[in-house]
């Protein structure tokens, strides 16, 4: 048995409360109940930790360290005093709003922004909303309304309890994940908490990835109807490597974009000749995201319909990155492709009458480094035959607007 198996349950406990939490976010009592119930149990996982302080090595040096870094964190500071509030005041003083946003483009700021009470009806804001915009925005096609569902505590206003919480679990999981790597007996068969660490790409359990995704709902401006999509986690652990060489070939494994220490640019056209690879192979490539964590890849496939949707999973992905610490994202897919001179002004590249089928990629990190990559391609009865790769370093995509904000970068997009 793995010496740390108590830790491990704790922090498993807190999970599944958050979950419980989560499912219950429509009912204020259920939701107060368990809410703190989770809040206490991921405070515990450290008292639980340091129980067990003898099966780690130089356990006090190394946990100094940890606290360190713990005690700068608002929000595990926040943390502490919850669970103190509870324990000895009572109940946390916690307040339900509806924020709703307004956007109409990715250059945009939102244009609207409000706090509403919970029960307001969403297509009545948004009935009430198209009517005091300008007629192009109520009718662009990219025009989304949002609104969120937000429990938030007096003491972290700014900050979602729920989103809060993915934050102390993933702290928590690493500092674990570290401590297994200091256990002063080394285990023949990695614990089930120490495998999902080091031996899969999973940074959060699933139902956390999208942890507004059940109070949050979209709809698209131009008629009311409710948005859809989906952004979904593909898992990766290494049992998989042999399948993906097995169906593509070895040339897919001859340049691994995970291989060595390579530049992001290097890395990303790594990336991009894979793709095209895959295209060869499948006839398609699904639109998906490729996020670095610092520890690894995780991939996203994204599925949207149409251009409303495309800013929704794009901005939803942004969430996503942001609450797994994401150093890097790289979006591939297929996508039509036209010379900006024949696309007329208010259109796009798909409306052109010359348009092409191109595969892009868009990579960016939170240190601002930027490129993309295409190339128009063709079906024949040979198979599909690509034109030469287009590479940019200096003209930004759009589509990386919500990243830009999410990393603070300071750069213009075309």
């Amino acid at each position: 048995m793995c010496p740390l198996s108590q830790v491990e349950q704790r922090l498993e406990d807190a999970a599944q409360l958050w979950r419980k939490a989560s499912e219950q976010y429509f009912d204020p009592n259920e939701f107060r109940v368990t809410i703190q119930a989770c809040i206490q149990a991921f405070r515990t996982v450290t008292w639980i930790l340091q129980n067990n302080k003898d099966a780690i090595l130089e356990f006090n040096s190394w946990y100094g360290a940890w606290q360190q870094k713990m005690r700068i964190d608002e929000i595990l500071r926040w943390l502490v005093e919850a669970r103190n509030r509870i324990e000895k005041q009572g109940d946390l003083f916690t307040k339900s709003t509806l924020k709703v946003t307004l956007s109409g483009s990715w250059f945009d700021r939102p244009h609207y922004e409000a706090l509403l009470p919970p029960s307001t009806s969403v297509n009545k804001i948004c009935s009430l909303i198209r009517s005091q915009l300008p007629m192009e925005l109520a009718n662009a096609s990219e025009g989304l309304l949002c609104a969120e569902r937000r429990w938030c505590d007096s003491e972290l206003p700014h900050v979602e309890i729920l989103e809060a919480l993915c934050h102390c679990y993933s702290v928590l999981q690493e500092l674990v994940g570290d401590a297994h790597r200091r256990l002063k007996v080394n285990q023949d068969t990695p614990c089930e908490l120490s495998a999902r660490v080091t031996q899969s790409n999973l940074e959060l359990p699933k139902f956390m990835l999208n942890a507004d995704t059940t109070r949050t709902t979209w709809l698209k401006l131009r008629d009311g109807t409710r948005a859809s999509m989906a952004v979904v986690t593909q898992t990766v652990t290494k049992k998989d490597v042999p399948k993906v060489a097995q169906r593509y070939g070895a040339e897919i494994m001859d340049n691994n974009p995970f291989a060595g220490e390579r530049s992001f640019r290097d890395r990303c056209i790594a990336f991009f000749n894979h793709a095209k690879l895959l295209l060869r192979k499948d006839g398609y490539h699904v639109s998906c995201a490729l996020v670095e964590t610092g520890k690894n890849f995780m991939f996203f496939e994204l599925r949207m319909d149409d251009r409303a949707e495309k800013h929704m999973v794009i901005r939803q992905l942004a969430k996503t990155v942001g609450r797994i610490k994401g150093k890097s994202v790289i979006l591939i897919g297929e996508a039509w492709v036209a010379p900006t001179a024949s696309v007329m002004p208010g259109s796009y590249a798909a409306d052109c009458p010359t348009k092409a089928e191109g595969l892009i990629l868009n990579g960016l990190t939170k240190d601002g480094d930027y490129i993309s990559v295409h190339s128009i391609f063709r079906r024949t009865v040979e198979g599909i035959e690509f034109d030469e790769d287009i590479i940019d370093t200096g003209n930004l995509s759009p589509i990386l607007a919500p990243f830009l904000e999410l990393w603070r970068i300071r750069k213009k997009t075309t």
